[in-house]
């Protein structure tokens, strides 16, 4: 324990894409961070975005933030030398690698940092996100929940495949699509529903949902699938809001922090 700061000399950093929209960012990222505070209260926690767009905006609206490897410079400046960095990417693609990057330049400089896993990481990490997203589904007769994720060209993209087997696996209603394909992809397996909800599989609900989901443009999937028929509720909020998600990454937290108690990096 630092006695002039009263923080541990290790420190906690909290990593995702981050979002301009204040209020989503109030509700879906700044409780996951209250929740590190909170359980490890002697911890320093510092927060870092690694989308490059989402951090000019902040900037020009004046909002002080830092990217993953200025954030581990500044605690490095601060004589911090071991670190355990918590992102709350979904799924390990190239986001996610960026925050290792700057975790691998830091270790050789001499830092010792240990690098928690992505949402959807392990088996269990599949079991518990559905267990969280449970009350969310509709059931009723010709019903179906859409999951809208983001999707990506990295091959961590198959993480989304599995989920939808998962919950078929479970007898629910629903389908998973992602914004990189758009909801064309999704129409025909909708079959018959008469009623779609959909879902963000997304940490916060900014532009994505906002716009691309919910909004009121002939391009938005509410707008497509209305076009057809189908009557839309849209969810608008993000996994972070959901407590049972921050579970699931605060238990890859705690296992950074071990291998961080261990030696390991």
């Amino acid at each position: 324990m630092d006695k002039t700061t009263g923080y541990r000399e290790e420190a906690v950093l909290v990593v995702s894409h981050g979002t301009s929209h204040k209020s989503a960012r109030e509700k879906a990222i700044q409780p996951m961070e209250e929740l590190v505070r909170q359980t490890f209260g002697d911890w320093r926690v510092e927060t870092a975005y690694t989308s490059v767009a989402i951090l000019k905006k902040l900037r020009e609206q004046g909002v002080g933030c830092r990217n993953p490897e200025e954030a581990l410079e500044m605690l490095w400046g601060e004589g911090f030398r071991k670190v355990a960095i918590q992102p709350l990417h979904l799924v390990g693609g190239y986001e996610f690698d960026k925050v290792g990057k700057a975790a691998a330049r830091m270790e050789a400089k001499g830092m010792r940092v240990c690098l928690g896993a992505p949402l959807l990481d392990s088996g269990e990490d599949y079991m518990q996100v559905l267990d969280a997203l449970q009350d969310k589904i509709l059931e009723e007769k010709g019903g179906m929940t859409l999951l809208a994720g983001h999707g990506t060209s990295h091959e961590a993209n198959s993480v989304y495949g599995q989920l939808e087997s998962l919950m078929h696996a479970r007898g629910w209603p629903a389908l998973m699509g992602t914004l990189e394909e758009g909801v064309e992809a999704v129409l025909p397996r909708l079959g018959k529903a008469e009623r779609v909800r959909l879902l963000p599989f997304l940490l916060v609900a900014g532009d994505h949902v906002m716009n691309d989901l919910a909004g009121g443009e002939e391009h938005s999937w509410s707008s497509i699938l209305k076009e057809r028929g189908v009557a839309v509720e849209c969810v608008l909020e993000g996994l972070g809001e959901n407590p049972g998600i921050r579970a699931i990454y605060l238990r890859h937290l705690e296992k950074a922090l071990d291998g961080l108690a261990d030696g390991a990096s």
